[in-house]
C-alpha cells in the first residue's frame, strides 16, 4: 500500500513575493520548482537567487500579460505562442487553458466559459501543439491543465498531448470549488484521477490553493491540516508525484516550516 509520494514539486507564480534566503534555509527533501516568468532574463535572475542543494530541476513557467490571456491555447496568437521558444533548452511548464477571462467566482467563471467555449472557436491548436513538441525535444516539459475530460479541454487546445519529454499535470484545486460542492467534486476527481492513469505514465496531480493565484482572491486553504487531507486523497488514489500550489503561498504564511514540515512527512526519502 503506497503511504508517500515518491516525488513532489513547486509551482512559484510569483517568485517577487518569496524571500529565497529565507526558502534556501527551510527546505530539506529533494524537489523541482518552476517560476512564473514572461522572459528568459526575469527566470534567469530568479534562478540566480535559489542555493538550496534540495532543489535539483529549475525550471520557466512561461506566462503571458494578461490582456493576451495569460496562459497558453487554441486561442492564442501564433506571436504569443512563439514566446515558448525563448525559453527553449529550459525544463518548462506550460499551462494549457483557456484565457483569462474575468476574475474569480466559481458559478460566474462557469457561465462565462461556458458560453465562450460555446461561441468562440480557437484556431491555433495545430500550431500550438507543434511548438510544444518541438520543444519537448530539447528538454522536459510538464504540461498543466484542469481536470475536464478530452472532449471538453480539446475546445481550448488541450488534447492532453503525449510524446517524448512530455508529462502531465492537473490540478485538483479543492479550495476553488464551494464548500457544499466537494463532497460530489471528491467522487469526480476519483473517476478521473483513475482514468488519466491509464492514459498517461505516471502523471503529475497537484493540490491547491495555499496561497492567491493570478486572480489575487482565489479561495485558500484555512490551515495546513486541509493541504494534508487533499494531500492523503491522492496518496489514498496511489498517485506517485504530487505538486504543491504554490511556493509563494507556503512562504508567505505566518509559519512557512510548519507547511513544509506536512509536505516532508508525506515524501519518501
Amino acid at each position: 500500500m503506497m503511504s508517500k509520494f515518491k516525488q513532489m514539486l513547486f509551482w512559484c507564480e510569483f517568485p517577487h513575493e518569496v524571500n529565497w534566503n529565507t526558502f534556501n534555509k527551510l527546505l530539506n527533501f529533494e524537489t523541482e520548482i518552476y517560476l512564473a516568468v514572461k522572459t528568459k532574463e526575469e527566470f534567469l535572475k530568479y534562478k540566480s537567487k535559489i542555493k538550496n542543494k534540495n532543489v535539483k530541476i529549475i525550471g520557466a513557467w512561461p506566462t503571458l500579460p494578461k490582456k493576451e490571456g495569460y496562459w497558453f491555447s487554441s486561442y492564442t496568437s501564433k506571436k504569443n505562442i512563439d514566446v515558448l521558444n525563448n525559453f527553449k533548452g529550459i525544463p518548462m511548464k506550460i499551462d494549457v487553458e483557456p484565457p483569462l477571462l474575468v476574475n474569480y467566482g466559481f458559478f460566474k467563471m462557469m457561465f462565462i466559459y461556458t458560453k465562450f467555449l460555446i461561441t468562440q472557436k480557437g484556431k491555433n491548436k495545430e500550431y500550438l501543439n507543434k511548438t510544444i513538441l518541438e520543444l519537448a525535444k530539447h528538454e522536459k516539459i510538464i504540461l498543466s491543465g484542469f481536470p475536464f475530460p478530452k472532449i471538453i479541454s480539446s475546445l481550448y487546445g488541450d488534447d492532453q498531448l503525449q510524446g517524448k519529454n512530455i508529462e502531465r499535470n492537473f490540478f485538483i484545486y479543492s479550495t476553488l470549488i464551494p464548500q457544499p460542492l466537494r463532497f460530489l467534486a471528491k467522487f469526480y476527481f476519483k473517476w478521473f484521477i483513475n482514468k488519466i492513469k491509464k492514459e498517461h505514465v505516471s502523471p503529475y496531480f497537484a493540490v491547491g490553493c495555499i496561497g492567491h493565484g493570478i486572480l489575487e482572491n482565489e479561495p485558500t486553504y484555512k490551515n495546513s491540516s486541509e493541504l494534508e487531507t487533499d494531500l492523503k486523497f491522492l496518496i489514498k488514489n496511489k498517485i506517485e508525484k504530487v505538486i504543491i500550489f504554490d511556493l509563494a503561498g507556503i512562504m508567505n504564511k505566518e509559519k512557512p516550516k510548519e507547511w513544509f514540515n506536512i509536505l516532508e512527512k508525506h515524501i519518501q526519502n
